[in-house]
């Protein structure tokens, strides 16, 4: 079945392009994004996105370098979603290596994109007690161009608003980072510093912002103060909640794992891997490949018990680059052979990737989970520089995903080293 739909984009994401040389006369973008899609897409497009996040969340939690307190926070489907929009302004290899990192090599740029109106398009139905807030837009520097096919498919795919910007005007810094406070509901502040670069030609954002209340809330008179063992022996004092639950749960010799579902309807969960006595969340990490992935998923079971787990808020901020080099994104980030030229009219030749970075929340309590994410990857020139009741306690370094049960599309996904209570 194929339908034309409201799009919503479950990412967040942010696309720096920048250059430098001939100065050109300011453009002015007149189209303003349409209300619906203007392309047509299958309903279930957006099942060939399922494996590519879960994929891509693996490698970016084992890859990416952690905060001082050993956490590691991403959102796969962001990345994701930020450089399909990407590759559609890519050529040649250049183009090849930017799917092979997001575990889409094989695809065409027509399926990626019909993948991705239907995945957005998906993830926007949320019930009552859950909240997925997404949203897109292009920042461009008002003296270059955007080619006209990249122009069309960002905004008939993606639904973004392009907006141009003085970059001279340090006034184009707060604005942008006005709209990613809104598009987060405040978690995340700033993406952008003042004065922005002289050879910036473009932000390309997605923003996305998931608020859920849990299926089954813990009760908060049952929350007390308790240890977790860190990975290096030592120990901290965190707000451990409990919940005595009938829950999806599984184990094995490896680690307990239980769902906890949000809303009515419980079409998003948390799933929480906690390692046994005598294992750890790296050794769990190069276990969870997509045939385990697959199996897993398939056992859990509904089984009574209780879950015990630690409040935490944290924001992680990571430096991709390597881990996106390590995945075979080469030549984008090479000045001398990345093909960009599809981006924008001037400068086509001279535009390579100098950094992708990823910026995110989340929070945790007793009445559910609060999560953001923001990622921007800048574009510069090369001139420039079972049946008995479980128990089972996060009382140890453990692993989280959020992710959709329905389309098995994985959102965000962490290692908690240290239950920090943020600010």
């Amino acid at each position: 079945m194929y339908k034309k739909a409201v799009l919503a984009v479950a990412v967040g994401a942010a696309v720096v392009l920048s250059a430098c040389g001939t100065v050109h006369a300011p453009v002015k973008i007149e189209e303003s994004k349409p209300d619906k899609v203007a392309v047509s897409f299958g309903e279930d497009d957006y099942l060939k996105l399922s494996e590519p996040t879960n994929e891509l969340g693996m490698q970016l939690v084992t890859k990416v370098k952690p905060d001082e307190d050993g956490n590691v926070f991403v959102s796969p489907v962001s990345l994701l979603l930020a450089l399909s929009m990407l590759q559609n302004g890519s050529n040649g290899e250049t183009r090849e290596e930017i799917l092979e990192a997001i575990q889409l090599k094989g695809l065409d740029e027509e399926a990626i994109n019909r993948a991705n109106a239907s995945l957005l398009d998906y993830l926007q139905q949320s019930d009552e007690e859950l909240t997925l807030k997404t949203a897109n837009s292009l920042w461009l520097n008002d003296t270059y161009t955007l080619q006209d096919a990249f122009k069309s498919v960002t905004r008939d795919y993606f639904l973004a608003d392009a907006e141009e910007i003085d970059i001279s005007d340090s006034k184009s810094a707060d604005r942008i980072n006005d709209w990613v406070k809104e598009s987060t509901n405040g978690k995340i502040e700033k993406m952008v510093e003042a004065p922005l670069d002289s050879d910036l030609i473009m932000y390309l954002m997605n923003a996305v912002y998931f608020k859920a209340s849990w299926t089954y809330p813990f009760n908060e008179e049952m929350t007390k103060d308790g240890t977790f063992s860190l990975a290096d022996g030592s120990e901290t004092t965190a707000p451990f909640m409990t919940l005595y639950e009938s829950l999806p749960y599984f184990e094995n010799d490896q680690f307990q794992a239980v769902s906890l579902p949000y809303g009515d309807e419980g079409k998003m969960t948390m799933d929480v891997f906690v390692p046994k006595e005598g294992q750890d969340v790296e050794s769990f990490l190069k276990s969870w490949t997509s045939a385990n992935r697959t199996t897993w998923n398939d056992s859990f079971e509904p089984t009574p018990g209780s879950i015990r787990m630690p409040k935490l808020q944290l924001d992680y901020e990571a430096d991709m680059k390597d881990s996106l080099l390590d995945l075979g994104m080469q030549k984008a980030f090479d000045g001398g052979s990345a093909d960009l030229s599809l981006l924008v009219k001037e400068e086509k030749e001279r535009l390579f990737v100098s950094k992708v970075k990823q910026k995110t929340y989340l929070s945790i309590d007793e009445k559910g989970t609060e999560a953001a994410g923001v990622t921007s990857v800048t574009v510069s020139i090369e001139s420039a520089p079972s049946g008995e009741p479980f128990e089972m306690s996060a009382d140890k370094p453990f692993f989280i995903t959020i992710r959709d049960t329905e389309a098995n599309v994985l959102l965000f996904a962490g290692k908690i080293a240290n239950p920090v209570q943020g600010d």
